[in-house]
């Protein structure tokens, strides 16, 4: 099964992260974490739909300070609605799965956990819940890849369900399409998977995955959002953030 990136570019919409569609009510951003680089991927969401708002890279170490510091200078900006009220991103789901980058993932969102900031790992399984904790005590977050991949593509083969901003680039589309569903046999038995696309890099996928994935940590009911949203008063401060000892370093 193999989507196209020429054709999803093309279904691009007049909108964007600053000119934010009436039909959302809640903001979450994805990351995928690189040696050089983050990549970060903003998505609305709205009773049904989901919008790809934007896609952000912020190249340096990733055992630096200034890729964390432009997550938190993202992560702390306010957007206003269309109808008059202020939004924040409410959640934020950071893969911690690869590279050998997972303290340094852990050490940036332990001390963010109270704004829905939390460290990931993505795990196989096509019967796996979109989004679950490791354990009741674990700082880390589960995502079943397999099966948001699945959802995610099913909207995208049929053209509905997933809306795509008009600031988006070409980069973005090559990579939420660099992955492909797949029969293959195993000691003579059936088994699907998602197989990599070969030359295709994937972080836009990832990163929109977890994007959807952390939407399930937001418990606030619609009608309440809405009223917010509905309110020209400023949005209430955030939450104090204390600096983690290795931002230090």
């Amino acid at each position: 099964e193999d989507l196209s990136d020429i054709e999803l570019w093309n279904r691009r919409e007049e909108f964007s992260l600053e000119n934010i569609p009436d039909e959302i009510r809640w903001l979450t951003c994805g990351v995928d974490c690189q040696d050089d680089r983050l990549e970060a991927v903003m998505m609305g969401h709205g009773a049904s739909d989901l919008f790809v708002l934007d896609h952000r890279v912020f190249w340096g170490p990733i055992d630096g300070n200034q890729v964390w510091e432009d997550l938190d200078s993202l992560l702390g900006q306010t957007f206003t609605h269309p109808r008059g009220g202020a939004m924040k991103i409410d959640a934020c789901a950071v893969d911690s799965g690869d590279g050998g980058h997972t303290e340094i993932v852990m050490g940036y969102t332990r001390a963010r956990f109270g704004r829905r900031v939390v460290a990931t790992k993505g795990v196989p399984g096509f019967s796996r819940a979109f989004l679950q904790r490791a354990s009741t005590t674990s700082p880390l977050w589960l995502v079943g890849v397999d099966a948001a991949k699945a959802q995610l593509f099913q909207r995208l083969a049929r053209g509905q369900g997933v809306r795509f901003a008009s600031t988006l680039e070409a980069p973005f589309f090559e990579q939420l399409t660099s992955e492909r569903r797949v029969l293959r046999y195993t000691r003579g038995r059936p088994e699907q998977r998602f197989e990599r696309i070969p030359g295709r890099r994937a972080e836009t996928l990832d990163a929109t995955i977890y994007a959807w994935a952390v939407r399930q940590m937001i418990g606030q009911r619609i009608e309440a959002r809405e009223a917010e949203i509905n309110s020209v008063e400023a949005p209430k401060k955030a939450l104090t953030v204390v600096r983690s000892r290795w931002l230090s370093r």
